[in-house]
């Protein structure tokens, strides 16, 4: 997301002052919250970094881009927006076996604080 939004900001801006505004959106995800997004190295993976943990810190860079383009752009170009978004509940397995408790989706639920 990082190299796409940077090598597109030019555009992104002439669109802005074109057509009145522009965005850049990013699907992020409320797991970003779980386990204190622990720092993992390739060493640590798979025995106290779990792939869950490698998909929070993911999606907790890209929050933090997020920001950091908002904050540029807020006073230089305020019709370029930045924002991510967690996109809600997709009805999938992973989705009904929360529903029930079981599954590492549940877990993740739980986790999150879900009922």
């Amino acid at each position: 997301h990082h190299l796409l939004a940077e090598m597109l900001e030019e555009q992104l801006k002439t669109g802005a002052r074109v057509h009145g505004d522009a965005r850049v959106v990013v699907v992020s995800s409320a797991v970003h919250r779980l386990h204190g997004v622990k720092n993992c190295n390739v060493a640590e993976f798979g025995a106290s970094c779990s792939p869950l943990h490698a998909y929070a810190r993911s999606k907790l860079a890209g929050i933090l881009h997020v920001r950091q383009l908002a904050s540029r752009w807020r006073s230089s170009h305020p019709n370029l927006r930045a924002v991510a978004v967690h996109p809600g509940g997709v009805d999938s397995q992973g989705s009904r076996d929360s529903a029930t408790g079981s599954g590492a989706t549940g877990g993740v639920l739980r986790a999150l604080g879900a009922p």
